[in-house]
């Protein structure tokens, strides 16, 4: 009886929020000597002041997966990576990015690894945004 009532508040309170979902790490863009011999996103596991911050956004009505960057810190620890970005529509990661744990149960998503591959790039003031082609 308990496992059915959690079930079912667990559905209703999933529809009553619906909407986007937020979670935020810590990584850097580009290659890096451990874990990431390919340039992708690479997500730390413990903040270094090198690290930016790294925004996930679920949009749970049409199930998209949206990263946003910061420019500044973009401009203020990876100037290099803000370089790269700058007159591009997309960009290429040559490596898969696997959201850890944490983040799948923030954003209320399966086990999530995003395939390396080509992604669209929006660029706006504030943030880079990538969505998949």
């Amino acid at each position: 009886m308990k496992t059915t009532l959690l079930v079912i508040l667990t559905i209703m309170t999933t529809n009553l929020f619906a909407g986007v979902i937020e979670s935020t790490t810590s990584g850097r863009i580009g290659r890096r000597s451990q874990n990431c011999l390919k340039f992708g996103l690479c997500l730390s596991k413990s903040k270094s002041s090198e690290d930016i911050q790294i925004r996930f956004l679920h949009n749970t009505e049409n199930q998209t997966l949206e990263i946003r960057i910061s420019v500044k810190e973009l401009t203020e620890k990876q100037y290099a990576a803000l370089i790269y970005f700058e007159s591009k529509i997309q960009v290429q990661f040559d490596e898969s990015i696997s959201l850890p744990e944490q983040i799948t149960t923030q954003l209320n998503i399966q086990k999530q690894t995003i395939p390396a591959g080509t992604y669209a790039l929006y660029q706006r003031r504030l943030f880079l945004h990538y969505h998949p082609d």
